[in-house]
């Protein structure tokens, strides 16, 4: 700001994109009370931000504690209950569905290492996929209640604040993209 450069540039490196752009519309707008606005649309950003990260992060630690949860009764039943129980009856003499609940158990039990590996794989193929949903597989999945959804809805909602500083800066399109 000592070289004649306005807020928003000098603050650029230490904020985000979008609450980047808000202010430098503001600061580029004729409007008295413009920069005061940026400000107020870059807190509404903000708190659009912190509420679906928050959602986000609910939506995705219920299901993972559950998962776990789950996955330590297979253990402690492949590990504890069922030798004792094959002590007593033999594993012919189970019924179908208790048989099958042997062998998910006994595999969880055998191949911790496989499904952890699996595990942390869909998390990170989540997280590097939420910038590339794209094209009519997106648009179907979007219908599903997704954690993508969130995502692409804090983007909607980060577009129309944006818009809506634009028009409150009264500079048009073109106008801003030259400037």
């Amino acid at each position: 700001m000592q070289c004649g450069e306005s807020f928003a540039i000098a603050i650029k490196p230490f904020v985000p994109s979008d609450e980047y752009a808000l202010l430098d519309i503001a600061d580029e707008s004729s409007r008295e009370d413009a920069v005061v606005r940026g400000f107020e649309l870059a807190e509404m950003t903000t708190k659009a931000k912190r509420v679906l990260s928050s959602t986000t992060s609910v939506q995705m630690a219920y299901p993972a504690l559950l998962l776990v949860y789950m996955y330590a009764y297979c253990m402690l039943f492949s590990g504890v209950i069922f030798p004792q129980v094959l002590d007593v009856r033999l594993l012919e003499q189970w019924p179908d569905l208790g048989r099958l609940l042997y062998h998910v158990d006994a595999f969880c039990y055998e191949y911790w290492w496989l499904t952890l590996t699996l595990l942390i794989g869909l998390v990170m193929v989540y997280f590097a996929s939420l910038k590339r949903w794209v094209g009519p597989l997106c648009d179907r999945l979007d219908r599903l209640p997704l954690l993508w959804r969130n995502r692409r809805d804090l983007r909607a909602a980060l577009l129309i604040v944006s818009l809506a500083g634009l028009f409150d800066s009264n500079l048009t399109y073109a106008l801003r993209l030259s400037g």
